[in-house]
């Protein structure tokens, strides 16, 4: 009995050991941090997304004859933040070779962001580790499998602006305590979503413009403004046009213009860092002195006229007299 024993033992240690050895799980690399980078802060939580396809492999055993997948992933960056992150889990691997991920970003439609049109490709290289297990490393190349090592990371643009809207009165009546209404309208392309949070500030109180306050394409607020006061909106991202009008004041004698960095009309788009639109209300008359000034030198010529004569006939009815 006992020697049946030993060579049982035996087998079951070989088995075991068997299995411990072809089930080795793969060592190495086991997942790749990808990086989202925003250029500027700005927006609200703001969600990336990416495409994963299977690229190809090579050098695998000649049983395989497909390559484990990789999901589609996003990166959400926060309010206030300028990256985000993600962690591809890589796939288990059954045979040693090379295998290929191409990752692209998908274009967005965020007001103000340009997306990424970088292609980056994930190379996993799984080798033998020698003692019958798999060993897998990851590096990123950008444009091919052979560009330049990446650092992982796609990069955003976020492009946003200010515009100032300043009040000017002038004019003999205009009158620098009055108090003039402004409507301030922004338009959005219909093709593009707002995620960012306009702010302006009147007097000592901040307000704020969130992406819930639009209706449809546009956003509407007032402000009120008085001579050499100004509002600045702020945040505003490219691509947006703005359309500033003032009530009108013509039955209170103010003739209305504007001027500013798009025009004289007080509409625009904004595309740089920073936007203005001058609003100037003149009011003029002329003033009642009791004379009229136009005429004034006239009559004081006709005066002068007047008093030469006088002057004429008073020498001459004097020197007649003698």
């Amino acid at each position: 009995m006992k020697k049946k024993v030993l060579p049982l033992m035996m087998a079951i240690l070989m088995v075991l050991g068997g299995f411990r050895i072809t089930a080795s799980a793969n060592t190495g690399t086991t997942s790749v941090t990808m990086t989202k980078t925003l250029t500027a802060t700005g927006l609200e939580d703001t969600t990336f997304y990416f495409t994963v396809e299977e690229a190809g492999y090579t050098n695998t055993s000649a049983s395989v004859t497909s390559q484990p997948e990789i999901d589609d992933f996003s990166i959400t960056v926060s309010a206030g933040s300028t990256t985000g992150t993600y962690n591809i889990t890589l796939p288990t691997y059954t045979s040693v070779g090379v295998y290929t991920y191409k990752i692209t970003e998908t274009s967005g439609s965020i007001a103000g962001v340009t997306y990424s049109s970088a292609e980056l490709y994930l190379v996993v290289t799984v080798t033998n580790d020698g003692s019958g297990g798999l060993v897998q490393t990851a590096v990123v190349h950008v444009g091919s499998t052979t560009g330049d090592k990446n650092t992982n990371e796609y990069t955003n643009t976020y492009n946003a602006g200010t515009l100032t809207v300043s009040k000017s009165v002038t004019g003999n009546l205009g009158d620098t305590t009055k108090e003039f209404s402004v409507t301030v309208t922004f338009t959005k392309d219909s093709t593009t979503t707002i995620n960012s949070t306009i702010s302006y500030t009147v007097g000592t109180t901040t307000y704020t413009i969130e992406p819930s306050d639009w209706t449809g394409d546009t956003c509407e607020v007032t402000i009120t403004v008085t001579d050499g006061s100004s509002v600045t909106f702020t945040n505003i991202p490219y691509g947006v046009s703005y359309t500033v009008e003032e009530t009108d004041y013509s039955s209170d004698g103010y003739t209305t213009t504007y001027s500013g960095t798009d025009g004289n009309s007080g509409t625009g788009t904004l595309d740089s860092d920073s936007e203005t639109v001058a609003i100037t209300n003149y009011k003029n008359d002329t003033v009642d002195t009791g004379v009229i000034l136009d005429s004034l030198p006239y009559v004081l010529i006709l005066a002068v006229v007047v008093l030469g004569a006088v002057y004429l006939i008073f020498r001459r009815r004097t020197t007649d007299r003698y």
